[in-house]
């Protein structure tokens, strides 16, 4: 499944793209109920990447290669863990959305 990062987001009332709208449901689900393991580089793409607010007031990630030049290499590991919040997930047999 191709995933437009600088596409359109689902909540397009929230998120100026796709990319903001996944990495926001990685920090709900971190303050909710998840874990990741002790990776200090991945806790640093995590934690690294600065957001603001468009004209809108839609949430917008900083963009990728003002994050390299500003950190000196790419997000990979958290542009991959991000992509795991690309899509609604159903709870099986119920056809609900879970929710982060």
């Amino acid at each position: 499944m191709e995933i437009p990062f600088g596409g359109r987001a689902i909540d397009e009332s929230h998120y100026a793209n796709r990319v903001t709208e996944m990495y926001d449901k990685i920090k709900l689900w971190m303050t909710r109920h998840g874990s990741i393991h002790n990776n200090p580089g991945l806790k640093m793409e995590l934690t690294g990447r600065r957001y603001d607010f468009d004209v809108r007031g839609r949430m917008l990630l900083e963009p990728k290669d003002e994050y390299k030049k500003r950190m000196g290499g790419s997000p990979d590991s958290a542009d991959a863990l991000a992509l795991t919040f690309a899509a609604p997930v159903h709870r099986a047999g119920t056809g609900r959305v879970i929710e982060y």
